[in-house]
């Protein structure tokens, strides 16, 4: 398939999600909400810890190659993301970020 066929059928596709009135993504405020409100936090939080702790693990056997790769996929994995935007938006609410903080000192000088 050439590259214009692909852009042609990616453009279709995506006048075709909003005929139907939904964002280019294919999912609605309403979808992601309740995706929102089902995850399994324990679960979350479980696989971003073991995932930690085989990053420190190969950090203590001095395994440089692993430690990166572990690192590497720990960035990418969706449930460090969750955890991220969840500690962001929801546990740290009303919280001064440290950002501001050291904003904060450097004026006060």
């Amino acid at each position: 398939m050439s590259k214009t066929m692909y852009v042609g059928r990616e453009i279709a596709r995506r006048q075709e999600l909003q005929k139907k009135g939904l964002p280019v993504g294919g999912f609605t405020n309403e979808d992601i909400k309740v995706e929102w409100k089902q995850l399994d936090w324990r679960k979350v939080e479980k696989a971003v810890y073991k995932l930690q702790k085989r990053i420190f693990k190969a950090s203590q056997s001095g395994d440089v190659k692993t430690v990166r790769r572990l690192q590497k996929t720990l960035m990418k994995s969706r449930n460090a993301k969750l955890l991220a935007v969840r500690r962001v938006t929801q546990d740290n609410k009303g919280k001064s970020t440290a950002v501001f903080l050291s904003w904060q000192c450097l004026c006060n000088i």
